[in-house]
């Protein structure tokens, strides 16, 4: 059987595919929760939600210098988990 994947694209070009099995993890919810408390539960989230194309969000949003900035790290996962919200609920 075949798992669904849920594709999409940030507003600054980063495009993703999850496996829907990755949005019904409790692992990943655990970690969204406890991101709220601790920002660097968002490591996890980034882990649980990408799996191995979390290196690639990485590699995105690293800078020219090579450093990874995480407030656009954030933002990406923000608009990742709003495009998957909306595509849940469509």
């Amino acid at each position: 059987m075949k798992n669904k994947m849920i594709k999409g694209k940030t507003s600054s070009g980063f495009a993703y595919k999850i496996d829907q099995r990755r949005l019904n993890n409790f692992d990943l919810m655990e970690a969204i929760s406890k991101v709220e408390d601790n920002p660097i539960h968002v490591v996890s989230v980034v882990n649980l939600l990408l799996g191995e194309d979390a290196q690639k969000l990485k590699d995105f949003v690293r800078d020219e210098d090579g450093f990874v900035d995480n407030d656009k790290l954030f933002h990406e996962v923000e608009e990742i988990m709003d495009g998957v919200k909306e595509i849940k609920n469509s």
